[in-house]
């Protein structure tokens, strides 16, 4: 006589008492996976947007008590530098402008001829080696120096670079502790349920009855927790507790998250519950062989 295969459906298998504690799990791991990701997210357009502008270099011409670069000089040195390779602009300071820079010294200053500035920004990527670029200002500008603008963004550029690959090592390291919960539960809950589990093996229930059942079971618990654990990083991502105040030093601002950002960011607890399913799947397929 054929041995009666029970329905899916009918099967007895429940997650208790480990359930609850993987809806928690799965809730805590997935707002720091999120939370992670939208770090990752803002840091990523940081380090796009400083990666597109100009680079920007002081070049200074001293002024002398005689023999001073007129206007007409400045504009006509400003005029050769833009004809350098990779050059977005040159601009001459103001005299306005000048004063306005040299104020905190002007007092202590007086008399002093103060230096003639001009902006040199180059395109991202097309700044030449320091040293060749010093050599043709000398040639254009006798005697002139270069500036590094402390304010360049390379420094910024090179933090946001790093916490994105930072934070979306955390993401990957917080999946995969998740898929290690998953594991760890259903082998604790199949063997709460060992008796339960013998009993339909022999009313004839297939493995993959029970593997889909606990999945079932699986998916359920860490859906409803990623859910919640995605509700709670969005109200920190957007709450008061990130404003740009919180960024030392003025380096990365608040999480700047686009359509795109919150549409990722919102696949993050549907794919935790898919991976936990085929970990589920995977963990009582490897149980039950060997347990036969």
């Amino acid at each position: 006589m054929a041995a009666h295969r029970v329905p899916t459906p009918d099967l007895p298998l429940t997650l208790d008492p480990v359930g609850h504690l993987l809806t928690w799990s799965a809730g805590g791991l997935v707002l720091a996976i999120v939370l992670a990701l939208a770090v990752a997210a803002t840091a990523n357009g940081t380090a796009a947007r400083l990666d597109v502008e100009p680079r920007l270099v002081t070049v200074v011409l001293p002024s002398a008590a005689v023999g001073a670069p007129s206007e007409a000089e400045m504009a006509g040195i400003a005029a050769g530098l833009e004809r350098l390779d990779g050059v977005a602009f040159a601009r001459v300071l103001t005299p306005q402008e000048l004063a306005r820079l040299w104020a905190p010294w002007l007092a202590s200053a007086s008399g002093i001829p103060l230096p003639r500035l001009i902006d040199l920004a180059f395109n991202p990527g097309r700044e030449p080696p320091w040293p060749a670029l010093a050599a043709q200002v000398a040639r254009l500008a006798p005697g002139a120096t270069l500036e590094q603008r402390a304010d360049d963004g390379t420094a910024t550029r090179e933090a946001a670079r790093l916490l994105r690959s930072t934070a979306l090592g955390a993401a990957a390291v917080l999946l995969a502790l998740l898929m290690g919960v998953v594991n760890r539960l259903t082998r604790i809950g199949l063997a709460l349920q060992r008796e339960t589990v013998g009993m339909l093996r022999l009313w004839g229930a297939a493995e993959a009855d029970i593997g889909r059942e606990l999945a079932r079971r699986v998916l359920t618990c860490v859906l409803r927790g990623g859910l919640c654990g995605f509700a709670a990083a969005s109200s920190l991502a957007l709450g008061p507790s990130l404003a740009p105040a919180a960024w030392p030093h003025g380096g990365l601002p608040a999480l700047h998250l686009g359509p795109a950002d919150w549409l990722l960011l919102g696949c993050v607890p549907i794919a935790a519950a898919l991976l936990a399913v085929w970990a589920a799947r995977w963990t009582t397929r490897r149980h039950l062989a060997g347990s036969r």
